[in-house]
């Protein structure tokens, strides 16, 4: 009688990929008030009409940007 033993599936874990790897600053100036973000994840949000985040922004938690597709 042979044993069999199940394997357990590998975690996939979907991370975001890091859109700002050097921390580079990024400006934004609207209206004369000027915004600055400098985090691994700042970047000009296309789900946000192009708006400046990164992931201290509360519209961060809803953005796409830079998260891998599960179905590719």
């Amino acid at each position: 009688m042979a044993t069999h033993t199940k394997a357990k599936p590998a975690k996939k874990r979907l991370g975001r990929v890091i859109l700002n790897p050097r921390n580079e600053v990024l400006t934004e100036e609207i209206r004369g008030i000027v915004t600055r973000r400098s985090g691994k994840f700042a970047h000009y949000c296309y789900d946000y009409d192009d708006m400046l985040i990164d992931e201290n922004d509360p519209e961060f938690q809803t953005c796409l940007c830079g998260v891998p597709n599960a179905r590719t």
